[in-house]
Order: structure tokens, then C-alpha cells, then sequence
């Protein structure tokens, strides 16, 4: 092959092939970096979207637990009243039967009404406290939450 048939075929065939090619790549590397930015900020809109769902989620579960301890503490602050009320009124009653004891006076004796039947309801009160398990975190179904499909 004579010179000037290489010097021809590498300046009309090889040479804009290549050339062609290298601003094929050139183009492909900026694709790959727009879309590599793309992805990045559709991804941080996402991770920001689980982390307002579970912030959400979270405040909601502590009102809840808020929510429970104030009825937990006035059902323990009703029991309490009513167990100080009756400690004054078993005082008083213990008074009394003491002063009527040390009384002569027989009739009073015999006309007291015992009250022993109103103070022995139980007086126990039992919260039931949730409990909290913490459950392993799944990598797995995270991942799928946020969904990358790969061709």
C-alpha cells in the first residue's frame, strides 16, 4: 500500500472515526457525571423524606407515651386521695372507738356502727407499663425503600 493511500485512509476513515469516538466518550463521561449528580440529590431527597417519616413517627410514639404516663399518674394520684381519705377516716374512727372505750357511758357503747366493711376493698392499683423491644434494623428493606434499578 503506497503512502499516500495510508495518509489518505487514515484522514478520511480512521482518524474521524476516532475522533468520533473520543467526543462519544467525552460526551458519555458528562452524561455519566449529570446523571451521577442527578442520582446524589434524588437520593438526599429520599434519605431526607425517611428521616422527616421517621422523625414524625418517633414524636408521635412519645406523645403517646406522654399521653399514657398522664393517665397512668392520675389513676395513681385518684388511689392516692382515696387512700389518704381513708388513713383520716380510720384515724378519726380509732379516736373515737378509743374515747367510747374509755367512756362510761354504755349507751354510746352500744349504739357505734362498725365501719370495717368500707375500708377493706383492696387498695392495690397495678399500672401496666408497655415495654419496649427494640427491633433490629434490616439493611435489606431499607435499601428497597429507596429502590436503585440497575440495567
Amino acid at each position: 500500500m503506497s503512502l499516500k493511500k495510508i495518509l489518505k485512509k487514515l484522514k478520511t476513515y480512521i482518524y474521524p472515526k476516532l475522533y468520533n469516538a473520543a467526543t462519544n466518550l467525552q460526551a458519555q463521561r458528562s452524561g455519566v457525571n449529570k446523571h451521577s449528580q442527578k442520582f446524589r440529590k434524588a437520593l438526599t431527597e429520599q434519605a431526607e423524606a425517611i428521616h422527616n417519616e421517621i422523625d414524625t413517627i418517633i414524636k408521635d410514639m412519645q406523645s403517646e407515651i406522654d399521653d399514657m404516663d398522664a393517665q397512668h399518674l392520675a389513676a395513681i394520684y385518684k388511689q392516692e386521695k382515696e387512700i389518704d381519705k381513708s388513713i383520716d377516716e380510720i384515724t378519726q374512727d380509732i379516736l373515737n372507738l378509743q374515747n367510747l372505750l374509755n367512756s362510761d357511758d354504755v349507751c354510746l357503747v352500744t349504739v357505734y356502727t362498725s365501719r370495717i366493711e368500707e375500708f377493706s376493698f383492696p387498695f392495690q392499683l397495678n399500672v401496666t407499663l408497655p415495654a419496649f423491644i427494640p427491633q433490629e434494623i434490616n439493611k435489606e428493606q431499607i435499601c428497597k425503600h429507596i429502590w436503585i434499578r440497575r440495567n
